[in-house]
């Protein structure tokens, strides 16, 4: 994560890389090119820490988050992300990152806090609790409609209600 980070900071390599991550969204010829450094640079350099039967996936999924990283930290400059120290950010964001290194589940378990209900996600083909079904929308695992809030339906226009007329 600090090499990757270092090269980003390099003032000679961040124009080409921002660059390319620029691009990818627009241009197939960019696109190609990210994806070649996802699968081939960050992956061969990935290739000797991270093995099992999922190490391709593993290895594209730490591929995205540093690219991702890069993207909202040079590219997009989201504070207070841009201007942390790399210290700061390889303390924070390497524990997910090693988790995917060592094939772990990144999340960890915490003890509900005194007299709070312990909350599991709705498994497969469950009903998410509290949740009314809307008629006419498909049901969607884990879709919440805010309380109190109305669900808004297009006029006939194509317009929501709250949406002012051109």
């Amino acid at each position: 994560m600090r090499a990757h980070l270092a090269l980003w900071d390099d003032p000679s390599t961040r124009p080409a890389l921002m660059t390319m991550v620029r691009s990818a969204s627009v241009h197939r010829v960019a696109a190609a090119r990210l994806r070649e450094t996802a699968t081939t640079i960050l992956a061969d350099a990935l290739g000797t820490v991270v093995t099992g039967e999922d190490a391709v996936l593993r290895s594209n999924l730490i591929a995205t988050q540093l690219i991702g990283l890069a993207m909202m930290r040079y590219t997009a400059v989201l504070e207070p992300l841009a201007a942390a120290d790399t210290e700061t950010v390889v303390r924070y964001y390497g524990h997910a990152l090693q988790a995917l290194v060592e094939g772990r589940d990144a999340v960890r378990r915490q003890a509900p806090a005194p007299g709070r209900p312990v909350r599991r996600p709705a498994g497969p083909g469950e009903r998410t609790r509290g949740v009314p079904e809307t008629p006419g929308v498909p049901e969607t695992p884990g879709r919440r409609k805010p309380p109190g809030r109305p669900e808004l339906r297009p006029s006939r226009s194509g317009r929501l209600p709250s949406t002012p007329a051109p």
